[in-house]
């Protein structure tokens, strides 16, 4: 069965009451849900740049146990909150992979990357696999992530 959602609605189930040529209008749709996915999403970067004023991120990812020489992931990275102070923490032997499904949240993490000059961050676009090495890896972090389970 074919539905089209838009702000939590199943145009599908409407029936009669949606035109045909809005039901075949993808264009539209796609557009519609890219629009309220970039709002959402800045709506959520918003509200973390102020927690964040008042919650230093620093001492909570040395709760997580990071520390000088590690390869780390921001698993579910976001806008990058903690991108920053994980590249500190791990230095320049240590390795900070940032990733996410939202190509928003690697285009925001690229703007924290350059505007600081982290040479010790890479960032992956994916739904799960990050194609690193076997046990490359010695922490995977989740944070700001059970919003999204």
């Amino acid at each position: 069965m074919f539905s089209i959602f838009i702000l939590g609605m199943d145009l599908a189930s409407l029936g009669s009451k949606v035109s045909q040529p809005l039901l075949k209008n993808c264009f539209l749709v796609k557009m519609m849900k890219e629009i309220i996915t970039k709002i959402s999403f800045q709506l959520m970067s918003f509200v973390y740049k102020i927690r964040d004023k008042y919650l230093p991120h620093y001492e909570i990812l040395k709760d997580a146990e990071l520390e000088p020489g590690l390869n780390v992931i921001d698993y579910g990275c976001g806008p990058g909150g903690y991108i920053k102070s994980a590249s500190e923490i791990v230095g320049e032997k240590g390795k900070v992979y940032a990733v996410d499904i939202n190509p928003l949240a690697i285009q925001s993490v690229k703007k924290i990357i350059i505007e600081n000059k982290l040479i010790n961050v890479k960032t992956i676009l994916t739904d799960c696999k990050t194609n690193l090495p076997n046990n490359s890896i010695d922490v995977v972090y989740l944070f700001d992530f059970f919003h999204e389970l």
